[in-house]
């Protein structure tokens, strides 16, 4: 092989150049490769031109006081140019300010996840859109709860738009989930979870009054579409996990609660539950068998992890990690996929009070589901204690009275 040539090295050519490593002409700014690319060029200091297009080499042996232009000036703003508040805008703003302040409070489910709520999820909302309207949405809602009938209306209606506008680039969002978007479909499942839940009854509250008839099953029906929303949300989890961390900072094992002891009568219920169960399913149609067993014993983790934190996460958690064919058996009625989603409700009854989002969702959830199962006999219970006794009475007649 013949030997390279010798050649010049120059140290003058641009920074573009010298980044993709080829020859710079030195012709510039801008040299003829920048021109080509239609990139901005750049020489370093020792080696800038100057504007009036002298070579490099001429402008390092001779600079002058006059060559040392900047290269652009800055103008001042116009002021007939900047952003006017408007009623559409000062809403936004109502809004986040809500959100910022309160209504991310009630969504961590720990101290150290509250600055990815509070600061991180806002920021990362600035670049995706469907995200901003999901925390509108909610800030919306919790706003409502301050309000009266009236007003408290028209923010309900605000926040369902919000929403309604946020799901279709959500969904085309959740079918390309990535790194850079996973913590953001990540807290918009969440923020979706909340107004499933707080949209009906909210609903129900503000308008029970007008002469307008109110939906008694629209709870059952919204919980529906509410399991199919947020169903993906278990996957982002187990796919980007580490990544969520540098978002959500929480890096407890989140079911390090799960072995806190239950009480005696939750026991029974779940061995009830497996018992319908057996029944049921064993023998006739083991692939909805197991499908079941899975769906009762992620919900005993979530009750037991409630136990043990007292967090609306551990009550959350259920509709995102429950099999997507469950919700088939839901909308079919099937009745032991309908006592377990009753026994969720129960769980969610234990934030009435707690959270601003779960008002008496719980208890109103658990009268529709077991009335759905004995529309002759269910007489609607007033309280939890009570629904509960109504709940036992429903599993044991659904187990043919086994324990």
């Amino acid at each position: 092989m013949p030997p390279l040539r010798s050649h010049k090295k120059s140290r003058l050519g641009c920074l573009q150049c010298k980044k993709r490593r080829v020859k710079c002409d030195e012709n510039g700014p801008p040299c003829s490769s920048c021109t080509f690319r239609k990139v901005e060029c750049v020489y370093p200091d020792n080696a800038s031109s100057s504007t009036s297009g002298t070579s490099p080499q001429t402008q390092t042996q001779s600079p002058t006081p006059q060559s040392q232009q900047p290269a652009t000036e800055r103008k001042p703003v116009d002021p007939k140019n900047l952003p006017v508040l408007d009623p559409s805008n000062t809403l936004s703003l109502e809004l986040m300010h809500k959100y910022s302040t309160e209504t991310y409070k009630s969504i961590c489910s720990s101290p150290a996840d509250s600055a990815a709520w509070q600061v991180t999820i806002p920021q990362r909302a600035l670049h995706f859109p469907f995200l901003m309207d999901g925390l509108l949405s909610v800030a919306a809602l919790h706003t409502a709860t301050t309000k009266g009938p009236e007003e408290a209306s028209e923010y309900i209606d605000m926040a369902v738009g919000f929403q309604t506008r946020s799901l279709e680039p959500f969904q085309r969002s959740i079918q390309h989930i990535s790194p850079e978007n996973c913590d953001a479909v990540f807290a918009y499942s969440i923020f979706t979870i909340v107004h499933g839940i707080a949209v009906p009854e909210l609903t129900y509250i503000t308008r029970a009054s007008s002469t307008a008839a109110t939906d008694t099953s629209s709870r059952l029906e919204r919980i529906f579409v509410l399991f199919e929303l947020v169903q993906g949300t278990a996957e982002i989890n187990k796919m980007f996990g580490q990544t969520l961390q540098r978002t959500f900072h929480n890096s407890e094992d989140y079911w390090a609660g799960s072995s806190t002891a239950l009480e005696a009568e939750d026991n029974e219920a779940f061995h009830r539950l497996h018992d319908i169960n057996n029944q049921e399913n064993h023998d006739l149609d083991p692939r909805k068998f197991q499908l079941m067993e899975d769906a009762i014993a992620q919900l005993r983790m979530c009750c037991q992890r409630y136990r043990g934190h007292q967090d609306p996460g551990s009550v959350l958690t259920w509709l995102a990690i429950v099999d997507r064919e469950f919700v088939r058996f839901l909308r079919e009625k099937d009745i032991l996929a309908i006592l377990m989603l009753v026994h969720w409700g129960f769980l969610l009854g234990q934030l009435d009070g707690k959270a601003w989002w779960a008002l008496r969702f719980g208890l109103a959830l658990v009268n529709e589901g077991l009335e759905s199962l004995n529309q002759e006999t269910h007489v609607y219970a007033t309280d939890l204690t009570a629904a509960w006794l109504a709940y036992r009475n429903a599993l044991s007649v659904f187990s043919h009275g086994a324990c």
